[in-house]
Order: structure tokens, then C-alpha cells, then sequence
């Protein structure tokens, strides 16, 4: 229930033509007070209401919010509000409910919405045509409630009776984009990260529901000639084409044949082609080189086995060099095709991973696979210690960035909660002026952690300031060389300079948390 009937609204640039629109006396800087029912939808006026859940306790509970929050937890299906108490019990009402710690949605009430968007669009909406919706209309089911709830977007089509197979481009305009990519790039090396939109391509799904699942056959349709090595390499590519036991017997044996050598390591070295086969389908297939030679009957050379041993230091210097060589960090193909060093699969077994290479010789690398290994208990830890190190509630999208943290989407999929849920279960309190907690960007472009900082960075924009900067090095102005060494990489929010006077501002945005509150003190 709403209590709150007038509130105050400060008079800034972004509302002047809206509230002038509506007969209110907007004064620059100035305040006006505004009814509750003329805010506009994403004002950040604080209002009140009561919990009417606990009204029907006997117990009278005032929550205070801003306008743009309570509008966002407005439910057309049941006109109650609720305290952080009772969300839980308002979600039963509306006809959520849990079930194996997954949010099930009626399958109507997707289905309605779904097909509200799909004549909004005119065509099938698809997953970020969805997550977009869902961050201007609360309402509008997230994509893991509909994936809880149908399984997969296909299941939801057929549901509300849409046709999977509408397509956007014709054949000749399918050929046409894959003719400009090959000419450009040359031919598709994966087809994830190949078929997406910006290489504007379509999903690969859409070629091969069209010309068949064979790539190299698409490629042809375009114009080109494949040699037989390269439509055995993209035919093979995937390991839906993975080559069997079968195969690769007779291709080991023909290079034998062909070198008329004992076989060697070094023979295994590259990618697959017709007439060769790489040293990871050996390990894959027979799980050693010496095995597959002693199942196939071929010499055993343990001399040049001897020979590729080598020590840590020296598989580092081998890849200090490599790296040297490129201006940049190796990919494990090219790892494995170098013949001057061991291949991906012996530093994975001394270092534990080619990242850990990377970090030991003093590079970032990739952040793909990360937190393979970590415990929920370590993620949680690592968490909790870069919140209150930083002492910012991190956003989703600033996380993906930070190298040493595990990806948010990890974290979606290992506890199966939004980013604001994973936050509170930490002890911290999310941003809840956005549902994502996304970093914003101030008037002037400058980059702040959370909408708090972004509203007063505004306002200091306003204002008669020189020399305004965020996010300082205290070191950097702190002439004590006791207090550098104290600072170590701490950051000030705000420095700037009014009437010859130097001014640093620091925005305590934890307040609430017991570790964060200690080292205020």
C-alpha cells in the first residue's frame, strides 16, 4: 500500500521537459514538490509504502524505496506490495514457485508476453531480443525462467504455435555474406565463432538447415574449389567430424609407409589433413604415442621419447621465446604445431593449464576456464575479498573484465541466481537503482561503478570546479613516502580543485557491511 502522496524532486536538465509538460515550476537547481502519480517511470524520488503482507499479520511495516524501484516490482496479476520478508511469498501469488531451486513460470503466462513480443518484432524473438525486453519490462520473463520453464526457445515456439523456421535471408543473400566473409578472411576456421553477427553471418544452423550439415559443400555452393585437404581439414574440424579409431589406423599406417622411418613425435606435429593425423586424436584414441605404436606393431623408438624431455625451466624459456616470436600470446594450435617445443598436452601436465604458463611468465591471458577448478567455497572467498579490497558493489559487466574473478556467467550457472541474488548472499547490498547493477556512464562520458556515483558525478559536472578527475592514485599526490608506501593502489573517487584549494571525495558505498565499517574507523 502506498503511503507516500507528494515527494520532492530536485530540478535537473533530464526531467526539465517533463515536468514543465505537466504545469510543475521547474527552477535550475531548484525543488519542486511533485504528486506521487506525475513522477515519471524512472524518477529516483524516495516514496513509502506499507508491506501488505504483514498488514495481514497485524504488523504494520513502512518500507522506503525510490519511485523506480516499487515501479518495477509492480505486478499487474496481484495489486500487492511487499517487503524483502515476503517477496518470496508475493512470488507464490503471482504464480512463480520453486522447484529444484529452479523459478518455474506458468506456461501460459510466458506464452502471452512471448507472443505480445513476437507482433511487436514481426518475427520469432530470440534470446537478446528477449533479455533486452526483460531490462525495460521487469515483467517480461528473464531467458533462464523461460529455458526452466520449456527447456529451450524452440519448445516455447511451438507452444504458442510460431514456426521455428522463418528465416530472414534468402539463399542467394545466405551464399552472397559467406562468398564476402571467405574473400575477406579466408575460409571459416570454427564455426561458432565464425557464423555470428559481427562477421554479419547468420547462425550456422540457418546454412545447414538450408544446404545440409557440410560446410565444405557450402563453401563450393559459393564458387569455390576445395583441395582435398582442405575439405578433409573443415570436414574434420568439429568434433562432430572427429576421425575413429578406424580411420586413423589407416592413416598412420600410410605415413609410415610414406617416411618409411620409425615414427616420431615431431610426425604428429599440426592439424589433421587427409593423409595425416595430430598428436591430440593419438592421446584421444590410445592415450600415448607408445600405445598406439605397440597396438599397431610399429618400432617403439624410446630414444627420441628421451630426448623431448625437458625440464620446467626449460619448457618456460621455450615458450618465453615463442611468445617473443609472435608480439603475442600463442594459440594451442600453434603451440602444438612448433617444432621446437613440447606440445599443449605436456604443459598442461606440468603447469596444470597453458593459461598458468601465461600468468608464471608474467602475462594475462584469456579468461576462459578460470574457475574450472575452483570450489563454490573458493568463488564465494574470492569475491567477498576483491568487494571489500575495491570497496564497490561490482556490476555484472565490470566483473567480466576483471581478469583474477570467475565470469558471471559462471557464477548464474553454478548457484543458479541472478547477479543481484550472488551479491546478497555474499553479505554486500546490490544497486538497486538497476536491475543488473551495470556500471553507468556520467554527462561527460567519465565511468562510474554504481548509478550513486553517476548522480554525483552529475552534480559535480554543475558545478564551478577545475581539474575534476575520478578515480585517482592517492599515491600520486601524497608527498610522504610513509603514507605512499600506506596507500600501495588505493584510489580516491573524486579530486578536483575550488578557490585554489585541493578537495578529494570519497563515496562510502558499503555502508552496512561490518569489515567495510571497520576500516572506516
Amino acid at each position: 500500500m502506498l503511503i507516500s502522496e507528494e515527494v520532492e524532486v530536485q530540478c535537473i536538465n533530464t526531467n526539465k521537459k517533463y515536468y514543465i509538460g505537466k504545469d510543475y515550476p521547474w527552477q535550475p537547481k531548484g525543488i519542486m514538490i511533485v504528486k506521487v502519480e506525475d513522477l515519471s517511470d524512472g524518477s529516483h524520488a524516495t516514496i513509502e509504502y506499507l508491506c501488505d503482507y504483514c498488514l495481514e499479520e497485524g504488523v504494520k511495516t513502512i518500507v522506503s524505496t525510490d519511485w523506480r524501484t516499487y515501479n518495477k516490482h509492480k505486478n499487474n496479476i496481484i495489486n500487492k506490495d511487499a517487503c524483502k520478508r515476503h517477496i518470496f511469498e508475493k512470488q507464490k501469488d503471482i504464480g512463480i514457485f520453486k522447484q529444484n531451486e529452479k523459478i518455474i513460470l506458468p506456461k501460459d503466462y510466458i506464452a502471452n508476453y512471448y507472443i505480445e513480443l513476437y507482433y511487436k518484432l514481426g518475427f520469432p524473438p530470440k534470446t537478446k531480443h528477449i533479455n533486452e525486453e526483460n531490462k525495460f519490462n521487469p515483467n517480461f520473463p528473464s531467458f533462464s525462467m523461460i529455458r526452466n520453464t520449456f527447456g529451450n526457445i524452440n519448445n516455447l515456439k511451438n507452444y504458442c504455435n510460431i514456426s521455428i523456421k522463418v528465416y530472414k535471408y534468402t539463399e542467394n543473400e545466405l551464399l552472397n555474406l559467406l562468398t564476402e566473409y571467405i574473400n575477406k578472411y579466408g575460409y571459416p576456421e570454427d564455426k561458432r565463432k565464425t557464423f555470428r553477427s559481427k562477421n554479419n553471418l547468420p547462425a550456422y544452423k540457418v546454412y545447414s538447415e538450408r544446404f545440409g550439415d557440410n560446410l565444405a559443400d557450402i563453401i563450393e555452393l559459393c564458387g569455390f574449389k576445395l583441395s582435398e585437404d582442405d575439405r578433409y581439414i573443415i570436414e574434420h574440424r568439429c568434433r562432430k567430424n572427429e576421425i575413429n579409431k578406424e580411420q586413423a589406423i589407416n592413416i598412420i599406417y600410410k605415413m609410415q609407409k610414406q617416411l618409411d622411418v620409425p615414427l616420431i613425435y615431431d610426425d604428429f606435429r599440426g592439424s589433421n589433413t587427409k593423409n595425416h593425423i595430430s598428436i591430440n586424436d593419438i592421446i584421444r584414441i590410445w592415450g600415448s604415442m607408445n600405445n598406439m605404436k605397440e597396438e599397431l606393431g610399429l618400432i617403439i623408438n624410446q630414444e627420441s621419447m628421451i630426448d623431448k624431455m625437458k625440464s620446467k625451466e626449460e619448457m618456460l624459456e621455450d615458450m618465453k621465446f615463442f611468445i617473443n616470436q609472435l608480439n603475442r600470446l600463442p594459440s594451442t594450435k600453434e603451440i602444438n604445431e612448433n617444432k621446437n617445443m613440447l606440445n599443449c598436452t605436456a604443459y598442461h601436465r606440468y603447469f596444470g593449464g597453458i593459461n598458468n604458463v601465461f600468468m608464471e611468465l608474467g602475462y594475462i591471458p584469456n579468461k576462459k576456464l578460470i574457475s574450472l577448478h575452483m570450489t563454490n567455497e573458493d568463488i564465494i572467498n574470492i569475491y567477498k575479498e576483491f568487494i571489500e579490497d575495491k570497496n564497490i558493489t561490482p556490476s555484472y559487466y565490470y566483473c567480466q573484465h576483471v581478469y583474477k574473478l570467475p565470469s558471471p556467467k559462471t557464477i548464474i550457472r553454478r548457484f543458479n541466481c541472478s547477479w543481484n541474488e550472488f551479491i546478497l548472499m555474499l553479505g554486500f547490498e546490490p544497486n538497486e537503482q538497476n536491475k543488473y547493477g551495470t556500471i553507468c556512464n556520467a554527462n561527460d562520458g567519465t565511468l562510474c561503478f554504481s548509478t550513486q556515483e553517476c548522480i554525483i558525478h552529475n552534480y559535480f559536472l554543475k558545478l564551478d570546479l577545475q581539474n575534476l578527475d575520478k578515480e585517482c592514485l592517492y599515491r600520486d599526490f601524497v608527498n610522504n613516502d610513509t603514507l605512499i608506501n600506506i596507500c600501495g593502489y588505493k584510489r580516491c573517487d573524486w579530486m578536483f580543485e575550488y578557490n585554489n584549494k585541493v578537495y578529494i571525495i570519497e563515496y562510502f558505498g558499503l555502508i552496512g557491511n561490518k569489515k567495510y565499517e571497520k576500516e572506516l574507523k
